[in-house]
């Protein structure tokens, strides 16, 4: 047996099944990648070892720990397919470092000797187990063309290690798909296979989606004249430049051009011309991944059900996809258009672990296009262009990355050379990318401001936005300009949860669009995905791509005769979000005293890229993960990438308007555990929290929500609502010194 029957009823699976049906999957699925041969070895011999004794006891429910992947890793490495034998290894554990260490280990293995530290034990004897391999009329033969066909080179470790990961992909995507057929058998005992996605159809999508900014500019009414020129110049580039053949491409436009929905234009018109297979969208924010999946199944909606696929770390628990195997639970991107978080996409491509790498091989022929990718980390930053590089030379994807504030990337040469054979070389969409519409009139000041003397300026101003750097500096400031006249003050940050910002945000576009006093202090939170057009903003010195995007929330139609006034000004406390966002903004301050900080010009943005990446050098700073690469180590790799702090806790909040939902919710989790309906709706009643001390006060009122399972979760519940206010969201006692993310 391969596995046992379901819970449910039916039938066990046999070995030779469970390995002729993965075999055929990685073949179908590495095809396209040129490597069906090794596909079908890796799918072939991932669960030989299950034909040993040990194991079969291991589903009897007599055994424990047993290794059933070494065996097979040794005889992928015997017929001198690496790929397949790492592949193998890692389809349960996660890939091993690919050393001499690794296949001396695997020779052990072939000696009857299993050492790798674990404590497990083979699941029986080599001899027997591939004798009863080939009784069931298995043999293993030598691929003719391999993944791995030279020695590990340092400069070309981004490309090794992204092959091995895609074939890693092709078989443990074949693995789960047919251990989740067995377990979803039928009544007759017969395997129930996923039905496989519909077609991206691009010729017939495309004007669907020109018919949705047809009817966002009749809904939008007037804007003026320079900004709809804007837009019909940026809609129209795009689509012309679907029809160019190119794997690398950028789109630099201001913000409030319509390049959302002009990427998307060229994504389906560059599948329709390059038979593209389909469409994934990375988006920075969880926030707007919603929001951006709600409004394209509504464009897509005579496309079908499945025609739009939202991806992200809540789409990955479900109690009834968890049958059989935890491993179920993921997704593997088997969707025209996928929707996707930055951080799902890039973790994935530097990942290790099965459950994450099972979606890559989806990224074959496909268009990725990245927005507001000006918001990648520097730590990551060198691995990841490198990675993006990488993947049209190898796999023929098209990579579109668009945002106001396009970093120079090509400025990480130095660094890029150290890890890729690969060149960051892209095409514009706009090859003379245009000046933003003079919407705004700028005013820099130097000069340190107390809240109080922003206070008294403010009072001059009825509706007005002011975003500050710093979570405290937004509480402190609201507190100074508290009620002005009856008019009502509105708060917006992540200490917020997302119905909570989403309820304030209505409130306010309500009262814009009545001309009514509007005064707003928020952090950075407003400025991705959030649609607001205020006369006045104030924004404190930061990072020059947060100017500019803070900037696009100030006269965003441009109908004001006068231009909106944006005032760039200087805290009294001269502090700022962890990392190198304090360098980011020294830079857009030096630029000013120099007289360059033009933020309507393309090329002060490129000016301000070089100098940040010359100044933090990331490949040297982050060097760690620079070595880790180098030296084809995936483990080590995964670990020091990551695009946030994996120290935060997701916590359900006692959001009085919702009370009834958390209470509701609140119940199921400590009764039932959570699933994924669980995890969607808690996500609009949760915020972030860096984890607490062990000291701290703070664990007196935050409950632990297991798993369906019983095992943690990573969700918590704030048990005290006293410290969830309507105006500032969660906010706990100053001295316990927490920080919420």
């Amino acid at each position: 047996m391969a596995h046992s029957a379901p819970p449910h009823g039916g039938k066990p699976q046999t070995i030779s099944d469970h390995l002729a049906s993965v075999r055929d999957l990685a073949s179908q699925f590495a095809q396209s990648l040129g490597y069906a041969e090794e596909g079908a070895l890796a799918g072939l011999l991932h669960d030989c070892g299950k034909y040993g004794d040990r194991f079969q006891q291991r589903l009897e429910g007599h055994a424990a720990h047993v290794d059933h992947w070494s065996i097979g890793a040794y005889r992928a490495m015997n017929a001198h397919a690496l790929a397949a034998a790492l592949a193998v290894y890692g389809h349960h554990i996660g890939l091993p470092q690919y050393s001499p260490r690794f296949f001396r280990l695997l020779q052990a293995v072939g000696d009857g000797q299993s050492d790798d530290g674990s404590g497990r034990t083979l699941s029986g004897a080599l001899d027997v187990i591939s004798e009863r391999f080939a009784a069931d009329g298995f043999n293993v033969e030598t691929p003719i063309r391999t993944v791995i066909n030279r020695p590990p080179e340092p400069k070309r470790a981004i490309e090794l290690m992204m092959d091995v990961r895609f074939l890693y992909s092709c078989m443990v995507d074949a693995d789960y798909l047919d251990t989740e057929a067995h377990f979803r058998q039928d009544s007759r005992g017969e395997k129930v296979f996923r039905a496989s996605s519909s077609n991206l159809q691009p010729k017939r999508a495309l004007p669907l989606v020109q018919r949705r900014v047809s009817n966002l500019a009749t809904a939008a009414g007037k804007m003026s004249e320079e900004v709809r020129t804007l837009r019909n110049t940026v809609w129209s580039a795009a689509l012309a430049a679907g029809e160019k053949p190119g794997d690398l491409w950028t789109l630099t436009a201001p913000t409030g051009s319509g390049k959302t929905l002009a990427m998307l234009a060229f994504a389906l018109n560059h599948a329709h011309h390059f038979n593209k297979r389909r469409i994934i969208i990375a988006l920075p924010y969880l926030s707007i991944i919603e929001q951006t999946a709600k409004e394209y199944r509504g464009v897509f909606s005579s496309m079908g059900n499945d025609y739009v696929l939202e991806h992200h770390s809540l789409a990955e628990r479900d109690a009834f996809d968890l049958q059989g195997s935890g491993r179920l639970a993921y997704d593997n991107w088997d969707a025209p258009i996928v929707i996707t978080t930055t951080v799902q996409l890039f973790e994935s491509l530097f990942t290790e672990r099965p459950g994450k790498a099972r979606k890559l091989h989806r990224l074959a022929d496909s268009v990725v296009i990245l927005d507001e990718i000006q918001t990648l980390p520097l730590p990551v930053v060198v691995p990841t262009v490198a990675s993006l590089a990488a993947l049209g030379t190898q796999y023929r994807a098209t990579v579109l990355v668009g945002t106001a504030t396009q970093p120079a990337f090509q400025a990480l040469e130095p660094g890029l050379q150290l890890i890729t054979q690969a060149r960051y070389k892209p095409q514009e969409v706009l090859p003379s990318p245009p000046a933003s519409v003079a919407r705004v009139k700028w005013q820099f000041r130097g000069q340190p401001q107390s809240w109080e003397q922003l206070a008294l300026e403010l009072s001059n101003r009825s509706s007005f936005l002011i975003i500050v750097n710093l979570k405290r500096h937004a509480i402190a400031l609201a507190e100074v300009l508290g009620t002005d006249g009856g008019t009502p003050l509105f708060h917006l940050s992540t200490n917020m949860c997302p119905a909570h910002r989403a309820k304030v945000l209505e409130n306010i576009r309500s009262r814009l669009n009545k001309a009514l006093p509007t005064r707003v202090v928020a952090t950075q939170c407003v400025e991705a995905g959030v649609d607001l057009d205020f006369p006045v903003l104030y924004r404190a010195w930061g990072p020059v791509d947060s100017l500019a995007q803070a900037a696009g929330r100030c006269n965003r139609a441009g109908l004001l005769p006068n231009k909106g006034d944006v005032i760039v000004f200087q805290p009294e406390e001269d502090a700022y979000p962890p990392g190198p966002y304090q360098q980011a903004a020294s830079i857009a301050k030096a630029l000013w005293r120099a007289g360059q900080l033009d933020l309507n010009a393309p090329e002060t943005y490129h000016k301000y890229w070089e100098r940040l990446y010359s100044t933090t050098r990331p490949h040297e700073t982050y060097s760690d993960l620079i070595e880790a690469i180098q030296s084809t180590d995936f483990a080590k790799v995964a670990h020091n990438y990551k695009l946030i702090n994996q120290e935060t806790m997701q916590v359900l909040v006692p959001y009085t308007a919702e009370m009834g939902l958390y209470e509701s919710l609140a119940s199921e989790a400590r009764h039932h555990g959570i699933t994924r309906t669980w995890a969607r709706e808690a996500q609009m009643l949760s915020v972030g929290m860096y984890r607490p001390p062990q000291s701290s006060a703070a664990w007196t009122y935050l409950e632990a929500v297991a798993s369906h399972d019983g095992r943690g979760s990573g969700w918590w519940i704030y048990l005290n609502p006293d410290h969830y206010t309507s105006l500032f969201g969660l906010r706990v006692p100053e001295e316990w010194g927490l920080l919420l993310a």
